[in-house]
Order: structure tokens, then sequence, then C-alpha cells
């Protein structure tokens, strides 16, 4: 029987045979899978294969566990509900706990990994053991790796002794797990959460298991791990755990990640403070010391010198500069010591300390301005400021700090003749000549500053041939040889003469050719310097060059020949001199002009013989050599530049009389008597010899006197600074005495000029004095005759002619300049910023200088002070009020040591001579210039005045110094923190005393209180004070926990019960109708405090009249507040402040006339309206009626409405 179904169906003949465990096994397999295949039913395939489990059935654990998933992949997950069992069966267990968990949202995820997950990792664990720790682990491991916050809300909820555990794990795997997830993470957003996960970690307890310890030891380096993650996100650098571990051991990038930080620590914006720097040092220790032991100590100062001083902010330069050792003898601080301490062990976080070696310094010094310099568009950038500040940081003088100084001299001098050139360029430029030219090409008038060019050559790096700069050679004597052929280009010969003798002096002998080109031409008029270029031309060219530079040479020595004799006959026929002497005149031309032709015919004749002209041309040469040896072995001193004795300071003379002096100043120009050669101008000094001489010659000549005062005075002002003797002779000269007088008074006003001149102004009055000449009074000494003529005339004051008063007079000047000039000198001796020009010519600085000495302590000072002050008429009272302004402001003294030094002083004594101005000065000037808190300083002050006053001055202060006093001592007891100055102000001093009253002063400061001014012309009360600490007590905000409002009413209660009646009212109201009491306390608690201050009230209803009555009022209006038929308004947004201000309002009728009307204009339901007038009336009786009040909103309504139309309107015709 049922033959025919196997006949129909002959897929089931396999089940005609006789049934056994594994065809009936079989079948339950494939009839579940038809089932689900067909019908999509994976209920009736479940429940079938759990009546074969019932029955006993083998082999149907793994497709009852398959069915249970895709049943709660479709069914109880809804994810993909085309899910079939045989796409299921082909997935791998990872691949259906990744299907199993899809779409999860955040906060339900752990609850769905606990229902789903699982069981299901359960029943993957009784098919094989051990897989089921696996696969948490890879599936976790791969969520972690994007996203962490699904893992957080496991772990939160797998601790190992928790009862709903979805991780049946150990506590060395759960952690193992943890530590996995971290850092597999890749994202660098989610450090929160992964210190959350951190977190859930089990605390470590003593155990002896060996793997515990390294794990915890492992746990240890995650923390350090996130410490660092939390460091780089707080300087914007977002880095995932993983990466920190993965370069904890590359010295290499941990370093260049701790450049990132300290970088990124400069950008901030706004900048660091001192304080954050000093935090950021102690970060990247904390870095190096936990995460990154591969790096040295050394390493993070390296980093953090190396941000501050690139960190673009002079400020931070210096303080970068702090940790260099700016000297190879300053020995940094050791690195084991503790960061942030000095060598005496003292934590100082306002100064760093020396950490890293000079040597190391250097180098950063280097990177940084370098660094600077290249980014630097023009030298006036702020880039190129910080370069110059970066290497000022290095004392020592080390030759790469040198050079980079020099480059930004060279560009400064670059952008002043406007080439255009970037920093970088000129760092890069390999052949610096280049920039020379360019430079002197974009400025056309370069040439006439060449010392400019050759500075500029200098700070380029371009040195002589000898490797120096001193000398016109080597790349130097290029640079000269370029601003000559600038000079040329434009046509300046003779600054190009002038130029080219430079390099003929050094010598330089390529520049030869430039000689020759700018004297074989006829621009350059001057013969002489033309044969001067020939000559060194000749001496240097190659020889190929010397028969044309012979020729040229020749020709410009005939021509100089014969202007010089043409000249001369030209002179001497204007002048008219004799026949015979221009006779003289024709031969000498003669004589030249048969010279020239022999000259022409040597050269022609020596040009043709070879052998004669290289033997005339060895002979020059070698003589040119001797010449040049002659002069440096004997000629030394000659061949220096002219040095004047600007400053006057040593006896100048001339070079003859050298050996007469110790210490001579003689000038170079006149002082060459080995070489003989021609002028070709004049100096200054040579000039006036030649006119003084001109006109003695015609004197003689004439036998008339011509007037020589112009010149003597002319070369008496040439010759002061380089020969005094021949200065004195000018003077002594001059037919009037007084005629010096101009000279004089215009010199440099020194010692030596002084005295100088007041031996010249004795000598002159000692003639003038005396009728015969007496030469026995120029031999003595002349301090002598200074002495001698001074106490002549002082003893023997007569009536004297006019020039002798009148030259006595400037005598009487210049020795006044000169006691001034000698006070300078000594205050110069006490290290002062003294300008002794201006103390010698101005009288309001001498007091200056004079007031300024009685700022310190020392002795010296000050008596020195009181001399100058006694000298110059200034009042010793004024010199010690500025003393006394000092010690009490400035000195930073104790205050003993400051009284101690007054009594020294007797300050108290010349105070007291003027008592009125002495008040004046100390509360003017010295009393708003100390600080409020010195509590000390101002005792003593305020301690002056009374003693000013008692001796007869104006208490001029509102509240009398007494009085003062006395709160300042209390003050000094109870408050030594407060600013007395801001109490005694006068403004809101309440708001001054407030942070500072306490339950062991407030008695005490109330005390004082009616010593305090207000800005009303009144004073404080004790009830202010009492009632400012009690609203301080109880509104106190100082504490996290939960605040019992009516124990802080029961500890304000004692200084409220001192408080009178309308004052406690305020008081009680602010505790309880306040806005801040709306928002803190609820109704039932204000309600509580009313009634207990209602029940004070009554108790003490002699001080509080009617004070029992009004907070009855209170509490009733408390009571409508907390009504139920109001609680609408407080439950909307927008009704909410309507609400607070009934609850404010006290059921005052004047402030619910204007709620009522807001409430009207807010669109309120009138009955609530009406609810508020009822409720209201019932504490204070009103006479508001609803339809008043709404006919108020609307007239209000429309007059915005018209405002409003007003202004479109206004708009309308603005625009048109």
């Amino acid at each position: 029987a049922g033959e025919f179904l196997y006949q129909q169906y002959p897929q089931l003949n396999k089940y005609w045979s006789a049934a056994t465990h594994d065809i009936i096994s079989l079948w339950y397999h494939e009839r579940s899978r038809e089932i689900e295949q067909l019908s999509g039913e994976v209920l009736n395939a479940l429940s079938l294969i759990e009546i074969a489990i019932d029955y006993g059935v083998k082999n149907t654990a793994v497709i009852y566990d398959d069915l249970l998933t895709l049943k709660s992949i479709v069914f109880e997950r809804g994810i993909d509900t085309r899910m079939c069992l045989s796409n299921l069966e082909k997935m791998s267990t990872g691949e259906k706990l990744s299907l199993l968990m899809k779409e999860v949202e955040a906060d339900e995820f752990a609850d769905c990994f606990q229902r789903f997950a699982t069981p299901f990792l359960q029943r993957q664990e009784t098919h094989l053991p051990g897989c089921s720790e696996q696969l948490l682990t890879d599936y976790l491991t791969a969520l972690a790796k994007d996203d962490l916050v699904p893992c957080l809300s496991i772990f939160k909820t797998a601790h190992t002794e928790h009862p709903a555990n979805p991780l049946l794990l150990d506590t060395v795997k759960f952690i193992q797990l943890i530590l996995t997830c971290l850092y597999t993470c890749e994202r660098n957003d989610q450090l929160s959460i992964a210190d959350q996960i951190f977190e859930c970690i089990p605390e470590e307890k003593d155990s002896d298991s060996t793997a515990l310890l390294e794990l915890h030891r492992k746990v240890d380096a995650v923390d350090n791990h996130l410490h660092v993650v939390e460091l780089l996100q707080h300087y914007e650098i977002y880095k995932p755990v993983a990466y920190i571990k993965a370069i904890e051991d590359d010295d290499v990038g941990a370093k260049k990640l701790m450049i990132r930080v300290a970088r990124s620590a400069a950008r901030k914006k706004p900048p660091l403070k001192n304080s954050d720097w000093f935090k950021l040092s102690e970060q990247l220790l904390h870095m190096q010391k936990n995460a990154f032991k591969c790096l040295q100590e050394i390493v993070c100062y390296e980093v953090l010198a190396d941000s501050l001083l690139s960190s673009g902010a002079q400020e931070t330069v210096s303080l970068g500069g702090q940790l260099l050792a700016h000297t190879p003898y300053q020995q940094p601080v050791p690195l084991n010591a503790t960061p942030l301490e000095d060598s005496t062990g003292s934590r100082n976080r306002s100064v760093f300390v020396c950490r890293i070696p000079f040597s190391l310094s250097v180098a950063l010094v280097l990177s940084a301005a370098r660094e600077y310099f290249n980014s630097a568009t023009s030298p006036t950038d702020h880039e190129m400021s910080l370069a110059r500040y970066c290497l000022d940081l290095i004392e020592e003088h080390v030759d790469e700090i040198i050079v980079e100084h020099q480059l930004i001299e060279a560009m400064g001098i670059l952008a002043s003749h406007q080439v255009s050139v970037l920093p970088v360029q000129v760092r890069l430029c390999q052949h610096k000549l280049e920039i020379v030219r360019e430079a002197l090409q974009s400025s056309p008038d370069l040439f006439r500053s060449s010392d400019t060019v050759l500075k500029l050559a200098q700070l380029l790096g371009l040195k002589d041939a000898g490797g120096c700069v001193d000398n016109l050679t080597g790349e130097l004597g290029q640079a000269m040889i370029l601003v000559i052929q600038a000079a040329m280009k434009r046509s300046q010969f003779h600054e190009a003469s002038v130029l080219s003798d430079r390099l003929i002096s050094t010598p330089f002998p390529a520049a030869w050719s430039v000689c020759s080109e700018l004297a074989s031409g006829d621009q350059l008029q001057d013969l002489q310097t033309r044969t001067r270029l020939l000559q060194f031309a000749l001496t240097h060219c190659p020889t190929n060059e010397i028969k044309r530079l012979l020729q040229v040479l020749h020709t410009v020595e005939a021509e100089s020949l014969y202007q010089q004799c043409s000249v001369l006959s030209s002179d001497t026929q204007q002048q008219q001199v004799s026949g015979g002497l221009l006779r003289q005149f024709a031969g000498v031309q003669q004589l030249v002009s048969r010279s020239a032709g022999a000259v022409q015919q040597l050269i022609r004749a020596d040009m043709g013989e070879t052998g004669k002209m290289s033997r005339y041309l060895n002979w020059m040469s070698s003589a040119t050599a001797g010449l040049h040896d002659y002069w440096q072995s004997n000629a030394p001193h000659h061949s220096v530049e002219h040095v004047r004795n600007s400053s006057q300071l040593v006896q100048s003379c001339h070079p003859f009389y050298d050996n007469a002096f110790s210490t001579p100043s003689s000038p170079t120009s006149v002082g060459s008597y080995i070489v003989l050669r021609p002028v070709s101008r004049l100096e200054r000094l040579q000039l006036n010899h030649a006119i003084l001489r001109t006109s003695l010659l015609l004197d003689d000549c004439s036998q008339s006197g011509s007037d020589v005062s112009e010149v003597l005075v002319s070369m008496a002002q040439s010759t002061a600074a380089n020969d005094l003797s021949l200065f004195l002779s000018c003077l002594l000269a001059l037919p009037e005495p007084l005629l010096a007088k101009p000279l004089i008074l215009k010199l440099e006003p020194n010692m030596l000029t002084l005295h100088v001149a007041i031996y010249y102004v004795c000598l002159q009055l000692s003639n003038l004095l005396t009728s015969n000449c007496d030469y026995s009074l120029y031999l003595l000494p002349p301090a002598t005759v200074v002495a001698h003529v001074t106490s002549h005339m002082i003893n023997n004051q007569s009536d004297w002619p006019e020039k002798t008063r009148e030259l006595f007079n400037f005598l009487k000047e210049l020795q006044s300049k000169l006691g001034d000039l000698m006070e300078g000198k000594t205050l110069q001796e006490f290290d002062l910023d003294i300008d002794v020009e201006r103390f010698t010519q101005e009288a309001a600085y001498k007091h200056q200088v004079i007031l300024m000495l009685a700022r310190s302590t020392d002795g010296v000072y000050l008596s020195t002070g009181l001399r100058l002050a006694a000298k110059y008429e200034v009042s010793k009272w004024e010199v010690f009020m500025e003393h006394l302004d000092w010690l009490l402001t400035d000195s930073k003294l104790a205050n003993q040591m400051i009284l101690d030094h007054m009594t020294q002083l007797g300050v108290d004594d010349v105070i007291l001579q003027k008592p009125q101005e002495s008040v004046d000065y100390l509360l003017t000037i010295v009393f708003p210039k100390m600080d409020g808190t010195e509590h000390n300083s101002l005792l003593v002050c305020l301690s002056l005045v009374e003693k000013c006053v008692r001796s007869g001055a104006r208490d001029v202060q509102p509240v009398g110094v007494s009085k003062q006093i006395k709160v300042l001592k209390t003050f000094k007891l109870l408050l030594p923190a407060v600013d007395f100055k801001a109490v005694m102000s006068g403004n809101d001093p309440l708001v001054v005393l407030q942070p500072y009253l306490t339950s062991e002063n407030v008695r005490r400061i109330a005390d004082v209180a009616n010593k305090i001014p207000l800005s009303s012309s009144d004073h404080l009360l004790a009830s202010h004070i009492y009632r400012t600490f009690a609203e301080k007590m109880f509104w106190d905000k100082q504490t996290d926990k939960e605040i019992d409002w009516l124990y802080r009413y029961h500890c304000c209660q004692e200084y409220l019960e001192k408080l009178p009646g309308a004052e406690y009212e305020a008081v009680i109201k602010s505790f309880t109708i306040s806005p801040i009491a709306l928002e803190l306390m609820p109704i039932d608690v204000r309600t509580s405090i009313v009634r207990k201050c209602i029940k004070f009230s009554k108790s003490q209803s002699c001080k509080m009249e009617g004070i029992a009555v009004k907070l009855q009022q209170l509490l009733k209006h408390l009571k409508i507040v907390g009504d139920v038929a109001l609680a609408q308004l407080a439950d909307k947004a927008e009704w909410r402040p309507l609400y607070e201000e009934l609850a404010i309002s006290d059921s005052e009728t004047d402030k619910i006339h204007s709620l009522v009307v807001k409430m009207f204009m807010s669109g309120l339901d009138h009955q609530l309206i009406n609810s508020v007038l009822t409720l209201t009336s019932s504490v204070l009786p009103h006479s508001l009626r609803l339809p008043a009040l709404l006919s108020e909103a609307m007239e209000s309504c429309l007059s915005k409405l018209r405002y409003q139309q007003l202004i479109d309107i206004c708009g309308v015709v603005i625009s048109t």
C-alpha cells in the first residue's frame, strides 16, 4: 500500500527501505528544509525538528540551532525576510553572528546581544567547545575597528560577576578582549568611548598569577597610551590608541609626534601663556616617561625649546631661551632633577631652567633663526625681527651665529636700496657677487656709497684673497671693481677715480683693467689722477698690454706738463710781474715742448728695441716692489685712515710732539714727513694756514694791517679736536678776547675743553689787569694761573671796565658749567643713567636727578641728593617727601625697616615743618599709588597724616584720619587680604567686604561699620554688615550637596535678629520671592521660612512693629503662587516669565496691574486672568477690574501697531 507515492515521487525511494536511525534523521532534515524552502514557515520547520528531538532522533542539534538562528533573523530581528535556511547554512559562524546583530541601535545593542548573540554563542559552544570565545573576540574586534560604541555597551554589562553577563569569560580573557578592541580601533574620534571601555577593566587584586600581573602591566601601558591620545587631542592631533602603541619603540616616529604636539601648541589661538608652556613641558616628559621610553629626556626639552623658538612670538621665544645654554660655560641642570625646579629645589613656574647643552642650543637657535629668515618676505617683516632675537640668545661669538646676523643686516641694506629679492634667495645664491651687481643696478646712486657696498659684500660672506674682510683683495676687490664700473657707466668719472685709488693703495692687481679703462678715456679731467692710474695699470697688466698703456701714459704726462706751464704763465701775466719772470716762464714752456718731443722719440726708440724695453720694465717693477716694502716696514703709522679725537677727552697735539705726552692724540693727516708728493686738494686746516700766511704777507708788503680774526677763529675751530696747543695759540692771537666766546660755547662741553677755555680767559684777564705783559705767566701751570686770577677777581671787586666785567662773567659761566659737569661725572660713577649734557644745561633735569637720588635707601645716594639739593636750591622737604614716597610705594621693604629708616633720618621732623603741604602730598600723591592690601604701609602713611593734623594741618578727608586708622587696624587684624582703599572709597564697600566676612569677624567689623563712608555722604551701619553676611551664608553656592534651606535659615537667624524691621522684611522677601529663590527653593520651604519669621516678629513686636502683618501677607502671597489654578502658567515656556513676575510681585497693586495687562497682550484666557485678580485681592485688596485692564491692553497694542505703521511709511518715503 502507498507504492504509488514512491512511483510519483521517486526521490522518496530511499525511505522505502526499513527505517533506521539515519534514515529517520535524514527524513526530518530534508522535510524541515522543504517546509522552510517551499512555504517559508520557519516556525513549522522548527516545530518538526523539536518533535524529532522529543522522539530522540539523532543529529538534529545543528539544524535545530540554524533554524533558531533563522527564526531570530527573520521574525524577531526582521533583518532579512528573504533569508532562507540554505543560504544561512552556507554562511560561516562569524557571518551568522554579524547578521544576527546587524542594524542594532547603539542604545539597544547590549540588550540585543544578550537576547540573540549570547544564546547563539552558547549553542556554538555545545557543538565545538572553546569556539565561542574566538567568535566573540573576532566579532568584537571587527566592530571595534570601525566603532567602539557597540563594544562599550557590551563591556558595561559584561563584568565577570554581573548576573546578566553576556560574555562568559574569566577575568584574564575579559581584560585581553578589552585591550584587543582598544588597539584594534582605527578611528581617532572615540577617545571618550575608549576611556569608558577602559573603565570596564576590573580593578587589580592581589594575586600570585604571573599572567594576571603581566596583563595588568599591559593595562597600565594602555592607560598611558590613552593619556597620550587625550593629550594629542588637546592640541588638535587625532590619533587612535593603536598608533601610539605602534610608535612607542620608534624613536624617530615618537620624536616627530612630539614635535607635532609642540608645534600645534605654538599655533594655538589665543597663544599659550607661560603656565600653558610649563604644562606642555610636563606633558612631554610624561609622554616620554610612560609611552615613549625609547626617547631620552633631553629630546623633550629639545622639542619644547624648538617649538618655543619657532612660535612666532617674542615673549614665547624668550621663554624658550631659558631652556638654552647661552655660553659654553653655562652648565645645564641635570636631566634627572625634578622638572621645573631650580638648583635649590624650589618649584618655580615663572621661568624655565637651563636644560640643553650649548652645542645643541646653538643648533636650535640657528634652526629657528633660519626658518624665520627664510619665511620672511622683507627685512621689515616680523619674522626677521624674531630671527634676530633668536640669534641674540647665544651670547658667545659663534661663527654660524655671526653669519646669520650678517645676512639679516645685508637684507636691510638691500631693501634700503630697492633690491627686490627674497631672503631665502639671498641664502641660496651661490655667487654672492651677483647680488652686489644687482644692488648696483637697482640703485643708480649706490656707487656713491662704496663703503655700504663693501659692507654689503662682507655681510654676504665675500672675503679678500687671504680669507679676511680687511683688505680690498679677492672677492672684496671684485666688489669694488663693480662699484667703479657702475660709476663709470653713469659718467661719474671723478668718483670712479677716488674709488680706484682705494684699490691702488691696497694694492689689488686685478684692478689694472678698470684703472686702464678709466685713465685711457678723455672723460677724466684730472691729469695727475690719470697718471697715477696708468702707473698702477702698467705695474700689474699682462705683458701684451704694456705697449698700449705706455703710449697713453706718455700722452697724459705731456699734456699735464703743458697745462701746468700754461696756467702758470697766465697767472703771472695777470699779476703783471716783471719781464724777467715772464721770460723765465717762456723758457720753461720751450723746455717742456722740447722735452715732450724728446720723450716721444725715446718712446719710439725704446719700442723698437725689445731688449732695452724689457730691461726698463724689469727695473720699474723692482723699484715699485722695493718702495712697497719700504712703506710696509718703515711707515705703518701713516698708512692707516685718519683718526680724530672727536670726543676731545685726550690731549691732542701735532705728531711732531708725540713723545712729549703720555697718551697723545695726533692727526695723521698732517704727520707724514717721509713722503714728499704734490697735494691735489688742501684740507680745511691747510687752507686756513694758507689764507693766514697770505694775509700776513700782504700786511708785510703793504704795511697795512688786515683783520684776520675770522681766519683765526676758523683755524681754531679746525684744530680743536687735533691740536689743543695750536687751538689755544689761535685764540690768544685774536685782537679781542671776547671774539673767542661764540666758538668756545659751540665746543662740546667736556672736562678738557672747559679747562682750556677757563685757562684762556684767565690769561686774557691777567693781560687786561696788568699794564705790562708778563711773559712768565705763560710758564706757570694752568691751575696756578686760574687760581691766582680767580682769587684776585673775587677779592678785588672794583669799578672794572665793561670789557673786563664781561670777560669775568664769562669766566664764572665756564666755571659753573665745569662744576655741573663734575657733578654729572660723579653721578655717573653711581651707575645711574644720567645725561651729563642735560644735567649741565637744564635746571628741570637737575631737579629730576636730585629727586631720583632720593628714591633709594643707600646713604651715599641720599646724602648726595641732599648735597645737590642745597647747591641747586631744592628744598630738603621735597627731597624727604620723594624719599618717603619711594619707601611706601616702591621700596618693598618690611614695615619695621621703613619705620627704623624714617627714625634714623628724622623724617618726622622734616615733614612737620610743613604739616599742611605734607598732608596734601601724602594724600594726593603717595596714598593713591599704594596697594590697598598693604595694611602696614597704609598705616604708616595715615599715621604720618595724623601727626601732621595734630600739628595744625587740616583733615581734608570725609572720614577723619583717626577713624580711618581705627578701621585699618581692625582690617589688619581681622581682614588682612581686604583692599582698604576700595572699602573706604565709598563705592559699594559691602561688595568689597562680602567675600571676607566670616562668623569670627562679622561682629568686630560691624563695630567699625559707622566709620566706613558711602558715596551718598553717609556711612555704613552695623545692620548692613549683618545683613550682607546673612545673605552670603544663605545663598552660599560652594557646595555640590543638596541644600537644606531651613538649616541655612537657622544658621542665619542669629544675624537676622539684629536687623531693624524694614531690613528684616527686605531680607526675608529676598529669601522667599526673589528670582533666585524662585529658581532654587520649592514653595513649601519658602512657606516654612515665612512662618518662622512670622513667629519671630510677633515675639519682637516692640522692635518689629507691623512686620508680622506684612509677613502674613507674604505668606498668603506664597499660597497664591502655589495655587493649582495658576500652575498652568509655569508649565508652558512662553508663559513662564509671567508666572515668575507674579511670584515676585508680592501681590502689590501696581505690579499686578502691569502683569494683567501683559497677560492680556500675551493672549491668556480671561478666566485665568480673573483668577489672578481674585487671588491677589485676597492678599492686598485692590480696585482692579477686568474690563478696564482689557481696554488698556488693547490700547497698548493699537499704539504699537500705529508706531510700526509710521515707521514703515517713513521707510518708504526715505527709500523714494
